[in-house]
């Protein structure tokens, strides 16, 4: 089976499904929908969306003397192919940028048994991705923080370090190959006053800085998603500002620059519904170009380039992390209890528990259940709902083995 074998010297390794992002591989999505956790192992739950059909497959996590091993849960029946290879190396490339201190040490997902490594994490990473970064340490001084969210090549990357040689920069890119590219280009310049953060920005907003700790943000040509069905993919949005305006200083600014007129009104209609002004535009956009090839390409086909920047100013609520939110949504809506009979004998099958697994709020459970009967030996995956389908055992046969 398909497998990779990390090791970290990290006390603990304890990701969530909210630290990885969606994979696409030939019109299909590999997404992390849950994570779920037994006294001796820990079951990935990946939802494979293709044109065709979808289905759900297991990875099993488990420790072993030389360190952590993932690899495809053979009894899910996955269907290995190509895309599930690379979804577990971008998915090992994640882990990778989480951690700071994690290699691969073996894997069978290439013919040559190597793919090139993402990159040692810019930040310290030995729990659970909800804590923290203690910025200040890791730059080692307290001067102020700018981010950029997007850096593609890093060009902009270096001149915001140019002009703003005072502050410490975070640079925040979901690209594996551009945050590999730009990392090298640090270790040439030998440049220590800027670090790299491979997640999403609402994840990396979310989870690894404290509120008020950032003085300015920088957002250049980001995807303008124009179509209404993809208003959901968009950068800018409701919850993003809640959470950017939270992480922003007092009087903190957050610069946009887009070729989208519509993105740009629709951006500063949030930010203005969030507590913020219109500011004067940032000296850096006065006295350089942005520089990218995406200002460059809209240039050159003589379209408009549009910048603001905003300012924080009323109070808004803080927003929740998506630690808070999780928990505050399992008391109001708790999942259904199910007392799991350990072996019953229908009269086409006999169901047997196998294992039983809890996801990160403690408040769901994930059954693993042997079914074995003439010319069937399986094993089901039950959470409420089946997760892998069966053409042999039907629900009512699930259903009287919990109400048994």
């Amino acid at each position: 089976m398909p497998h990779f074998l990390i090791r970290t010297n990290s006390n603990s390794m304890i990701l969530t499904p909210e630290s990885f992002d969606e994979f696409s591989y030939k019109n299909t999505i590999y997404k992390i929908e849950n994570c779920w956790h037994s006294s001796k192992k820990t079951l990935w739950e990946i939802y494979i969306s293709g044109m065709i059909k979808s289905r759900t497959i297991f990875i099993e996590q488990k420790s072993t003397k030389s360190g952590h091993l993932f690899k495809i849960y053979k009894a899910s029946k996955p269907e290995i192919d190509d895309g599930i290879k690379k979804f577990l190396q971008f998915f090992s490339c994640q882990i990778q940028g989480i951690l700071n201190d994690a290699d691969i040490i073996q894997n069978n997902l290439s013919s040559s048994g190597r793919f090139p490594p993402l990159i040692d994490s810019e930040y310290e990473m030995s729990g659970p991705i909800a804590q923290f970064v203690d910025w200040k340490k890791s730059f080692g001084n307290d001067k102020d923080l700018i981010v950029e969210i997007g850096f593609g090549r890093g060009d902009f990357l270096f001149k915001l370090r140019r002009f703003y040689p005072e502050c410490n920069l975070i640079g925040m890119e979901t690209q594996p190959k551009s945050v590999y590219l730009t990392k090298r280009k640090l270790m040439k310049a030998n440049e220590s006053g800027i670090k790299l953060i491979n997640i999403s920005a609402l994840s990396a907003l979310t989870y690894l800085f404290e509120q008020g700790s950032i003085s300015k943000i920088f957002i250049n040509f980001p995807v303008p998603w124009p179509k209404k069905r993809q208003s959901n993919k968009r950068l800018v949005s409701g919850e993003f500002v809640k959470i950017a305006s939270n992480r922003l200083k007092k009087g903190g600014i957050i610069n946009l620059a887009t070729d989208s007129e519509d993105y740009f009104r629709m951006s500063k209609s949030l930010f203005a519904e969030s507590g913020f002004i219109e500011s004067s535009i940032d000296e850096i956009y006065k006295t350089e170009k942005i520089g990218t090839k995406y200002e460059n390409k809209w240039l050159n086909e003589g379209r408009a380039i549009y910048i603001c920047s905003m300012k924080k100013h009323a109070a808004v609520p803080q927003a929740l992390s998506k630690k808070d939110s999780t928990e505050k949504d399992s008391k109001s809506a708790a999942p259904a209890e199910f007392a799991a009979a350990k072996e019953i004998t229908l009269p086409d099958v006999t169901l047997k528990l196998k294992d039983r697994y809890t996801d990160a709020s403690g408040n769901r459970q994930l059954y693993v259940i042997d079914a074995i009967g003439h010319n069937l030996s399986e094993q089901l995956f039950f959470d409420g709902k089946m997760l892998n389908v069966s053409t042999f055992v039907m629900l009512p046969s699930i259903n009287a083995f919990f109400n048994t």
